[in-house]
């Protein structure tokens, strides 16, 4: 070309020709032969050149694709022409600033635009904030004359593959600027885009594990807000998304092995790119039943294989859209919580998923449920159960009582009360009636005092407050009932308790637990080495001084403890009754209050006339009455006359006890030693008062008769000495 300019150079000093330089070829090809023909010198020369001139600029324009059609439009031609001098001087310039004025005169073009933007525009984005600054990057002159649309989508992703050093790096800003351009200009071929975002190990692959889905939601994010990519065009991008989200969940991601931040960010984007692809606040949705998955090689069989029972979920529609992001929200909720994941949620989706590994995961959620968070923690527990409990009465059952249960435990019985009057949450009263009845033992069995207002005891009374709530209903089955009033019972015996110092280890309080287990030898209860609820009167009575004053609180407590025991082993309503007053009498002989003692035997004498129960097996204490001595009478003369008097009235007990006993089977005859503790008491008196011979004498035969012949004393003889003898020495006047 050099050699060709010097030779116009002298061939126009030698003619003196003026050369218009702005003509085209054809027309420099045509002054060439008209100045030969003119007698020009060297004619044959100068041909060949123009010739050889010819031939290098159409060899030039077909190494730049450049070539005229006259078909063609002039914009055409010319788009052509710029698009092979853009070419051509690529090869000395990467800094498209150097040449834009070559693009003014068919930017208006509306074939220019897409080859403009999608070539020349991203490589400039590409050259000035990656290719400029990193060695061995493509030059644009090797990026123009690139073949293959995935040769060039290769070098412009690149840099995504690599740690962004610049917000101009960022997915967001390289896809808008570089990639869609690109794309668009290849007809919205997504095919390599697919590959890149779905399958390359460069993102799939990268960490931390929310990476990827970070990638996923500002690519797709950049691609709806592209004015030139329309829904249809980026619908298989939407698909990849949704199977590989399905995919990666079910296949790669164990989420017991990812940071908890990690899984919950997962969520986040995925749910945010969700928002993108559908707007719209309802859409028809279809429940997921999943049965067993197969293992697939690759995510392109997972994606392709028409018998994957989640291929639905992949369809590019709003309805997999809105399956998808349902699973999401209840995962985000639930993970926190009881670490839900997106495989687990298809687990528990599938029909033959077992009650228990509901159950289970309904105790994760709700297992430490409080005051505080019961709200919170309530209603992700109604979440899952509108997600997963099928409409199944024992299922149902079950997880409405894990529910309550846990509540119940946590000592929410407000919540539990106004959660079984819904119709969500109302469980079969029996059942209803086994949790609250697990939860009063559990708390009535590990109370530290018998204080009602604290502690585990006062949870035992609150679950009273919600038996009584269901205990008039019809359908509760009679033993539970029953097992109302007892514990009603129990409790009233507790409160009567209260009003006494009771300790059965030194320095501890008694506990609600030690009144069950330790005095339960009565009715079913009944065992062997155990003590009875009379033993526990008995203590009260030993370690309350004067205690034996209150008999109607310790007959409301024997009374109440025997109806909680069931106690049907005696017949005779009198028995404990007798019992008690037997064992009052005998502590207020120990703090000598004989008068009490001697009272009270009465009472039982008379009560006895009336009623005609069994003293029998109190004798003992009628005797311990008759034998009572008072520690003052040792030491003290002054004591004597009271003395008479206390004689002259175990007299008296001994005489009417003769009456009432018979043979007791544990001794040959309890009567005699009745009978000899009258004579010593008889004895004394007589030696206090003289008595005449025959009265000494009749006395001293019938005693022997008496003695002879014990089980026919009569009523004649009672009388005697109770009457007959005490007028003689004058003991109606003492009484």
């Amino acid at each position: 070309m050099g050699f060709l300019a010097e030779l116009l150079n002298a061939f126009v000093r030698d003619v003196d020709i003026s050369i218009d330089f702005d003509m085209d070829l054809e027309e420099f090809s045509n002054w060439i032969i008209n100045a030969t023909n003119s007698g020009l010198p060297n004619d044959a020369s100068l041909r060949k050149t123009a010739y050889d001139l010819n031939a290098e600029c159409n060899s030039q324009a077909f190494c730049l694709s450049f070539s005229e059609n006259d078909s063609a439009s002039p914009e055409t031609i010319e788009l052509k022409f710029i698009q092979a001098k853009t070419l051509q001087i690529a090869k000395y310039f990467n800094d498209i600033h150097a040449f834009s004025g070559l693009f003014k005169e068919v930017h208006s073009y509306t074939t220019f635009l897409p080859w403009f933007k999608g070539l020349v525009e991203s490589y400039r984005y590409y050259w000035v904030n990656y290719g400029s600054l990193n060695a061995g990057s493509v030059n644009f002159d090797q990026f123009l004359r690139l073949d293959s649309y995935s040769d060039q989508f290769d070098i412009m992703i690149e840099p995504l593959n690599k740690d962004a050093y610049s917000d101009k790096l960022s997915v967001s800003n390289w896809f808008k600027n570089v990639i869609l351009p690109l794309i668009n200009y290849n007809n919205n071929n997504f095919g390599p885009l697919l590959n890149w975002l779905f399958l390359e190990e460069t993102v799939v692959l990268s960490q931390p594990a929310s990476r990827k889905y970070d990638i996923w939601n500002k690519a797709l994010k950049a691609i709806i807000e592209y004015p030139s990519i329309g829904f249809n065009d980026f619908k298989d991008v939407i698909s990849y998304f949704l199977a590989s989200c399905y995919y990666f969940a079910l296949y790669h991601e164990n989420s017991d092995r990812i940071l908890t931040s990690e899984v919950i960010k997962k969520y986040d984007l995925i749910k945010d790119t969700l928002a993108l692809l559908w707007t719209e606040k309802e859409a028809p949705s279809f429940d997921i039943q999943v049965s067993e998955l197969p293992a697939y090689a690759s995510f392109i069989e997972f994606l392709k294989t028409e018998s994957n029972p989640l291929r639905p979920l992949f369809e590019p529609t709003g309805s997999s859209i809105v399956a998808l992001s349902e699973i999401i929200d209840t995962c985000q909720s639930l993970y926190p919580i009881n670490k839900l994941s997106i495989a687990r949620y298809l687990e528990l989706k599938n029909p033959s998923s077992a009650h228990d590994d509901k159950g289970k995961e309904v105790r994760k959620i709700i297992a430490n449920v409080n005051p505080g968070n019961y709200n919170s923690l309530l209603s992700s527990a109604k979440l899952f159960y509108g997600k997963f409990v099928e409409d199944n009465d024992v299922e149902k059952t079950k997880v409405k009582e894990i529910v309550l249960e846990r509540l119940l435990f946590a000592n929410l019985f407000e919540v539990v009360s106004e959660l079984y009057s819904t119709p969500e949450f109302r469980l079969p009263v029996n059942n209803y009636y086994t949790l609250i009845s697990d939860k009063f033992w559990d708390s009535f069995n590990n109370s530290s005092s018998l204080n009602e207002k604290i502690g585990r005891f006062k949870d035992a009374n609150n679950c009273v407050n919600l038996f009584d709530s269901i205990s008039a209903d019809p359908e509760l089955e009679p033993e539970n009932k029953d097992q109302i009033i007892r514990i009603k019972h129990l409790l009233k015996a507790i409160f009567n308790i209260k009003n006494f110092k009771l300790s059965l280890e030194k320095g501890k309080p008694f506990t609600p637990f030690q009144l069950v287990d330790k005095f339960r030898n009565v009715g079913q209860f009944a065992v062997g080495e155990k003590s009875t609820p009379l033993d526990l009167i008995t203590i009260i009575l030993e370690q309350n001084a004067k205690s034996y004053l209150a008999f109607e609180k310790l007959y409301k407590i024997l009374n109440d403890l025997l109806l909680f025991f069931e106690d049907g082993t005696h017949e005779s309503d009198t028995h404990y009754f007798n019992k008690l007053k037997s064992a009052c009498i005998e502590s207020s002989l120990v703090a000598n209050d004989f008068q009490f003692a001697y009272a009270q035997s009465m009472g039982l004498f008379d009560h006895y006339v009336k009623s005609d129960s069994n003293l029998n097996d109190i004798w003992l204490t009628f005797y311990q009455v008759g034998k009572y001595v008072s520690p003052l009478w040792f030491d003290d003369d002054s004591y004597q006359e009271e003395r008479i008097q206390i004689l002259c009235k175990q007299r008296e007990i001994l005489s009417r006890t003769i009456q009432i006993i018979q043979p007791n089977s544990l001794t040959s005859d309890n009567s005699k030693v009745i009978l000899s503790q009258w004579e010593r008491v008889n004895s004394q008196i007589e030696e206090h008062y003289t008595m005449t011979d025959n009265l000494g004498y009749m006395a001293n035969e019938l005693i022997s008769d008496a003695t002879a012949t014990t089980n026919k004393t009569s009523e004649k003889l009672s009388n005697l000495f109770v009457s007959g003898l005490g007028w003689a020495i004058g003991a109606n006047q003492q009484q």
